[in-house]
């Protein structure tokens, strides 16, 4: 490691090791913390999260907010099982191998089969992307 290089241990700030496995095992080690009563999740971006321009992948960053706002909408939800039925994103900034990424969901709305959620993607206090999606309560296994 080069002098003055701060490197994030999230153990430290609070997170605590998420344990999916399935393709979110694919992604890399995702941390949760919990803040206004919903779940926030983490990820360190390394070199395979990277696009050809050494910046986050936009397709990276959708999967992590997938995960993370389906999760959340599960978590509030009467029903555990959960589908995806539209997810959109904004792409504002980008970040490198080695930062902290972190996405904070936020349940806008919700009916007898669906749940709206929006979401925020940061590192280091500087806005990457928003994500706006619904999910489906489906009983079907």
């Amino acid at each position: 490691m080069s002098k003055g290089v701060v490197v994030f241990d999230p153990a430290a700030a609070g997170w605590a090791r998420d344990a999916e496995g399935g393709f979110v095992a694919l992604i890399g080690q995702v941390w949760t913390r919990r803040e206004d009563g919903l779940l926030h999740f983490g990820l360190e971006a390394g070199p395979q999260h990277l696009n050809r321009d050494g910046q986050l992948h936009g397709g990276m960053t959708l999967a992590f907010f997938d995960h993370a706002l389906g999760i959340s909408a599960a978590e509030a939800s009467s029903e555990k099982r959960l589908v995806t039925i539209q997810l959109g994103a904004h792409f504002i900034g980008g970040a490198t191998a080695g930062a902290f990424i972190e996405v904070a969901p936020r349940i806008v709305s919700q009916t007898a089969s669906l749940l709206f959620m929006r979401g925020r993607c940061v590192s280091g206090g500087r806005l990457l992307s928003t994500a706006e999606g619904i999910w489906k309560k489906s009983r079907a296994r």
